[in-house]
C-alpha cells in the first residue's frame, strides 16, 4: 500500500507536468508546429490511457486482500463484462501501443535528419497514418479477449486478486515479449544512425531537432530497461528472489515509461521550460514575482 501511494504522489505531480506541457503545445501550436510535438501529444493521450488502466486493473487489485474493505467489491466481479474485457486487453494492447509510438518518435528524428526539407513536410501532413495503425494494428492480438471470459480471480497464495481469462494469456505474453524486443533494437538502431548523422552534420546542441534527438534517446533507455525486467521475470523462477524483485520493480518503470516525457522535454527543450515555470509561477505568485524570461515566454 504504501508503494502505491509513493507512486501515487508521484504519478500526480507527473501528470500535472504532462498536462502542462501538452497545454503550452497546443496554446503555443504555430511555434511549435512539428511532427516531433504531433507524436508528443498523441503519446500524452497513449500514456494516460495506459497508466489510469494500471492503476484501475492492476495495481489496486493486487493490494486488495481477503479481509480488505474492497474485498467484497472483486469477488462478486466472476462473471464477464465488456469492462473487464476491455481492461484485460488494454494491458496489452497499451504495450504494444506505446512501444510503437516510440518507435515512431526514433524513424522521425531519423528520417527529419537525413533530408529535412524532404520528410519533414511529409511526417507533418501524414503523421496520422503512422499514428492510427500503431493504435489499432494491436487489436489484431488483443481482440480475443472480446470472446473470451474475463473476470476477476482471487490468489490465495497472494492475498490480492487479479484480473484473469480462459485466453491464453501466456502465449500473448510471449508475443508481446518478443515485440517488444524487436522495437526495442529497431530504436536503439535507429538512435544509433541518428548519432552518426549528428556527428557528420555537426548540428548544435540548441538546435530543436538535436533536442528532440536527445529526448528520444532517454525514452530508449526507459524501453531498454522495462524489456529488461520484462525479461528477467519472464525466465525467473515463480517465488524466487529475483520474481520478486522484478514484480516489486515492474510498477515503478511502468509509471516510469508512461510519465518520463514531460521532465525530459523540459530538461532538453529551455522554450517549453520557461512557458511552463511561467505558468507555475503565475499560479503560486503573483506577477511581480515572476522572473522576466518567463514573462516573455508567456507571449
Amino acid at each position: 500500500m504504501i508503494s502505491l501511494l509513493i507512486s501515487l504522489i508521484l504519478s500526480i505531480l507527473s501528470l500535472s507536468v504532462y498536462v502542462l506541457t501538452v497545454r503550452v503545445i497546443i496554446k503555443h501550436w504555430k511555434s511549435f508546429k512539428t511532427s516531433f510535438f504531433q507524436l508528443y501529444v498523441f503519446e500524452f493521450a497513449v500514456n494516460v490511457v495506459t497508466y489510469s488502466n494500471s492503476i484501475i486493473s492492476i495495481r489496486i487489485p493486487s493490494l486488495v486482500g481477503a479481509d480488505n474493505i474492497l474485498s467484497s467489491h472483486y469477488a462478486i466481479q466472476t462473471k464477464t463484462t465488456f469492462w473487464s474485457q476491455l481492461q484485460l486487453a488494454l494491458q496489452f494492447h497499451m504495450a504494444f501501443v506505446q512501444y510503437g509510438v516510440s518507435l515512431l518518435i526514433a524513424l522521425n528524428r531519423m528520417t527529419i535528419l537525413i533530408k529535412k526539407d524532404f520528410f519533414a513536410p511529409i511526417w507533418l501532413k501524414w503523421n496520422w497514418v503512422p499514428m492510427t495503425l500503431v493504435f489499432f494494428v494491436p487489436s489484431v492480438a488483443t481482440w480475443p479477449f472480446f470472446f473470451n471470459e474475463v473476470y476477476f480471480k482471487y490468489v490465495e497464495s497472494g492475498d490480492r486478486y487479479q484480473l484473469t481469462s480462459d485466453y491464453n494469456i501466456s502465449g500473448l505474453f510471449t508475443i508481446v515479449f518478443l515485440a517488444l524486443c524487436i522495437i526495442t533494437v529497431l530504436v536503439t538502431v535507429c538512435n544509433v544512425m541518428t548519432l552518426i548523422i549528428i556527428r557528420k552534420l555537426v548540428i548544435l546542441r540548441r538546435n530543436l531537432d538535436y533536442q528532440c534527438f536527445l529526448i528520444s534517446v532517454c525514452s530508449t533507455v526507459v524501453l531498454i530497461i522495462g524489456t529488461g525486467i520484462t525479461f528477467v521475470m519472464k525466465i525467473a523462477e515463480k517465488d524466487s528472489y529475483m520474481y520478486h524483485v522484478t514484480n516489486a520493480l515492474l510498477p515503478f518503470v511502468t509509471d516510469l515509461l508512461s510519465l518520463h516525457q514531460p521532465f525530459v522535454l523540459m530538461i532538453f527543450s529551455s522554450r517549453i521550460r520557461e512557458i511552463v515555470l511561467g505558468m507555475v509561477y503565475r499560479t503560486l505568485c503573483c506577477d511581480c514575482c515572476i522572473p522576466f524570461s518567463h514573462q516573455n515566454g508567456r507571449k
